[in-house]
C-alpha cells in the first residue's frame, strides 16, 4: 500500500481502538515483528491491541476495505515463522482479549477469549478439580487462539490428542470483518459442516479466532512419573506395549530422548542432570507418566510393575520415580531444556515429524544416515513423543564451529527429512504447523487434490487473500 492509504488506514484504526490500542512507533512494533528465537523477522504497517471481539472485527474490516494484509498473532511461541509478519502487513496481537467468559464444572467445558495464556486456561480449571489436558513447554506464553490456529500437540496426544479434540465450539471473526459465532458448548452438533473444524490449524490464514468453547476432562487424583534409561529405541516400543496393556486407562505422557539429547542437555545444563543423577552416563532414556483417578496405590502399583519387567527384559536400564512434586518437575525440566541447550552450539535445525510408531526406528535409522551424508560435522538431536509417532527430528552442529556449516545444509536437510517422513506414510509437520518455514514442503509433497482443496477453501473464505499472506499456502 502506498504511505497516504497506510496513513489513513492508521488514522482510522486509531479512531476505533485508541492511541495505545494502535503501535506505529518501530520501538514499540519491534517484540511483534520476530519471533523468539530470531529466525523470523519482518516489518507491519502497526501493531493493533483490541480489546473485545467487536474492536478486531471493526478493525478487520477496515482492513479489508483498505485492502491491507493482516497478521493474527498469539503469544509468538511457534517454531515456524506463521504468525511473524513479512512487509507491510497490520499484526493483530489478541494479548489484550484474555477473560475467562464462563465455566461449567456439570459440563466440563470453559469459554475463553483467545488471547488467554494455556497456563491460565489450565489454573481456570484446576480451581474446579477439573483439567485442560494440552501440555506444551510454553504454556506460560502460548495463547488459545495460537494453539487453536496450530492445533497444537504436546505430551499429553498419546491419550487426550491434539487441540482439536478439546475444542467444541469457537468465535472467529472472518476476513469480511463479519463474526460468526459457533461457541456452542454441547457435544453432539449435527448440523452440516462442522465449520469450527475448518479453522482449527489453518495458523490464520481464514480468519481471527476470538473465542472458544473447551471440553475439559476430570483432573486425576495424582500423577505418577517415571525417568529411565533405555537400552534401544526397540526396546522402547516393546516397553510402551506392555505400558499400553498394563495402563489402558493411565498411560498419559511416552517421552523419548536418544543419547546424543541427553548428553547435550547434561553438557549445557549440567544442574539438570545432577537433579536426575543419571547413572551409567548420558544414554537414550524415556520420561513417562500416568495419571491416576482412583485415590489409592492400584495405578503405581501396575506401573511399578511394568517397570520391573522391564529392567528385568533388559529393556530399561534403570527407572527414578519421581518422589515429589519437586522431583517430577526436575525430570520435566531437563525434557523441557532440550531447545535451550541446542542454543548453546549456535544455529540448530529444527524438524518436526510423524510416521506410524511401528516406522520409528527406520526413521531414526535412516534419518541419521541421510544427516550424515548431507552434513559431516552434524548430529541428530532425536526427541518427543513416541507414545504418538512424533519425533523432533532436530540437528546440531558437533560444535559451535562448524554451526555456519549447518546453517549451508539446512534446506537440504529439511527436504531429506520431509521425505522420509512422508515416505514411510506419515507427515513432514506433526504439530508445528507449515507457517514460512515449510510452505514449500506443502506445495511439493501435499500437491493434487488435498493442496487444491486448501487453496479453494482459502479462496472462498478469503477471496482478497488478506489473511496471513505468505504463509502455509
Amino acid at each position: 500500500m502506498p504511505d497516504h492509504a497506510n496513513d489513513e488506514l492508521i488514522r482510522k484504526l486509531t479512531t476505533a481502538l485508541g492511541k495505545s490500542g494502535v503501535l506505529t512507533d518501530p520501538a514499540d512494533r519491534m517484540a511483534y515483528e520476530s519471533d523468539w528465537r530470531g529466525r523470523y523477522a519482518g516489518n507491519a504497517i502497526c501493531v493493533i491491541l483490541p480489546r473485545s471481539t467487536q474492536e478486531v472485527a471493526q478493525a478487520v474490516a477496515l482492513c479489508a476495505a483498505a485492502g491491507a494484509s493482516i497478521v493474527p498473532q498469539g503469544g509468538r511461541t511457534g517454531l515456524v515463522g506463521g504468525a511473524i509478519p513479512l512487509a507491510g502487513e497490520v499484526v493483530f496481537s489478541l494479548e489484550r482479549i484474555s477473560a475467562l467468559r464462563s465455566i461449567d464444572p456439570l459440563g466440563m467445558t470453559m469459554a475463553v477469549d483467545a488471547g488467554m495464556t494455556l497456563g491460565a486456561a489450565r489454573a481456570h480449571a484446576a480451581r474446579h478439580q477439573l483439567d485442560l489436558p494440552v501440555l506444551i513447554g510454553s504454556e506460560g506464553s502460548a495463547q488459545i487462539g495460537g494453539i487453536i490456529a496450530t492445533n497444537a500437540g504436546g505430551s499429553n496426544v498419546l491419550r487426550h490428542g491434539m487441540t482439536r479434540q478439546r475444542v467444541t465450539g469457537l468465535e472467529v471473526v472472518l476476513p469480511d470483518g463479519r463474526v460468526w459465532d459457533g461457541m456452542r458448548p454441547v457435544a453432539k452438533d449435527n448440523t452440516g459442516y462442522a465449520l469450527q473444524q475448518v479453522f482449527i490449524g489453518s495458523e490464520g490464514t481464514l480468519g481471527i479466532v476470538t473465542g472458544a468453547v473447551l471440553q475439559l476432562v476430570p483432573a486425576p487424583k495424582s500423577v505418577l512419573t517415571a525417568f529411565c534409561p533405555v537400552a534401544s529405541i526397540d526396546a522402547a516400543l516393546s516397553l510402551l506395549v506392555k505400558l499400553r496393556s498394563s495402563l489402558p486407562d493411565a498411560l498419559v505422557a511416552f517421552e523419548y530422548m536418544n543419547a546424543a539429547t541427553v548428553a547435550l542437555i547434561s553438557d549445557q545444563r549440567p544442574e539438570l542432570a545432577a537433579a536426575l543423577a543419571l547413572p551409567g552416563g548420558p544414554s537414550a532414556c524415556l520420561l513417562i507418566e500416568a495419571e491416576d483417578f482412583t485415590g489409592t496405590e492400584a495405578t503405581q502399583d501396575r506401573l511399578h510393575d511394568a517397570l520391573v519387567s522391564g529392567l528385568e527384559r533388559g529393556e530399561i536400564t534403570d527407572a527414578l520415580l519421581a518422589q515429589s512434586v519437586a522431583q517430577r518437575e526436575a525430570f520435566w525440566a531437563f525434557r523441557e531444556a532440550i531447545s535451550f541447550a541446542q542454543n548453546g552450539l549456535g544455529h540448530s535445525v529444527k524438524n518436526d515429524v510423524s510416521v506410524p510408531i511401528g516406522s520409528i526406528p527406520e526413521l531414526l535409522t535412516r534419518g541419521s544416515a541421510l544427516i550424515a551424508g548431507i552434513c559431516a560435522d552434524a548430529q541428530p538431536i532425536c526427541y518427543g513423543h513416541l507414545g504418538d509417532g512424533n519425533i523432533h527430528f532436530n540437528v546440531s552442529p558437533a560444535s559451535r564451529d562448524h554451526a555456519d556449516a549447518l546453517r549451508a545444509c539446512e534446506p537440504a536437510i529439511n527436504a531429506a527429512l520431509a521425505d522420509l517422513a512422508e515416505g514411510l506414510g506419515g507427515s513432514f509437520s506433526a504439530e508445528h504447523g507449515v507457517g514460512q518455514a515449510k510452505r514449500d514442503s506443502l506445495a511439493r509433497l501435499r500437491a493434487g487434490p488435498e493442496l487444491e482443496m486448501m487453496r479453494r477453501i482459502k479462496s472462498a473464505l478469503d477471496p482478497q487473500g488478506l489473511m496471513n499472506p505468505g504463509k502455509l499456502l
